[in-house]
């Protein structure tokens, strides 16, 4: 029986809003630049996987402040390019910095707490594992999920950042349940697929915007409401491990 499942946050449980799609246009319309948020989303997941491959090269947190702006400067060239930009880096460069100083904060999707509250009605304990390098309680409370959650672990606690599967180990070992138990749920292929996996925990792609660079070697979402006939299936071993 599954006993545990666990979720990313960024782009599964929550997003940037405004989202991040939107303040993109805008900030490049503010520069002369016209683009559509259609081609900006579309381009994210380049510039996502550019970050899961830099992060396992060497962990963004453990970076010095001039070396994040650095890296921050290169996802929004990957990002600005995929889009269909010709830009310097120095213009990406100007783009991110400006993004970086918007009033953000994060809002929950609509399908989440109806998933979380019949997660707990069946007995499942929920965990939340996110590489985000801050206090990720306050961020709970913030999103008025802590009646939900049985574990939130991030980088800035565990010391390592996900894919290592040694974050994945913290999670179980929190929960006290064996990586056969528990299901990881996560929008990212390198951190979150291949990350869960390596810890023989199995793993669900949640893909919310359409666009993914995943191959299809394990199942994939659009929704959380999609995630029970997973789990169903999962505790009836048809998809193995």
């Amino acid at each position: 029986m599954i006993q545990a499942v666990f979720f990313d946050l960024y782009n599964t449980l929550c997003r940037f809003d405004p989202a991040p799609e939107v303040s993109q246009v805008e900030m490049l319309f503010q520069e002369g630049v016209s683009i559509d948020k259609a081609s900006i989303a579309q381009a994210y997941p380049f510039a996502d996987d550019y970050m899961a491959d830099e992060n396992e090269r060497w962990p963004i947190k453990d970076r010095s402040l001039d070396e994040r702006k650095d890296f921050f400067s290169h996802y929004e060239h990957v990002l600005l390019q995929k889009a269909g930009l010709d830009v310097s880096l120095e213009f990406a460069s100007k783009i991110f910095a400006r993004l970086r100083d918007l009033p953000q904060k994060f809002a929950l999707f609509e399908d989440v707490i109806t998933t979380l509250e019949k997660l707990k009605s069946e007995g499942k304990m929920v965990g939340i594992l996110s590489n985000l390098d801050q206090d990720i309680d306050q961020v709970i409370d913030a999103l008025s999920l802590s009646d939900y959650i049985d574990c939130a672990i991030s980088s800035l606690q565990v010391g390592v950042s996900k894919p290592d599967p040694v974050f994945f180990q913290a999670a179980l070992q929190r929960l006290d349940v064996t990586a056969g138990e528990a299901i990881h749920v996560g929008d990212q292929y390198k951190s979150d697929i291949q990350g869960a996996r390596a810890a023989g925990i199995r793993p669900v792609l949640i893909n919310r915007i359409g666009h993914s660079l995943a191959p299809d070697d394990c199942p994939q979402i659009e929704s959380l409401e999609d995630l029970f006939p997973i789990i169903i299936e999962f505790e009836s071993d048809s998809f193995g491990t």
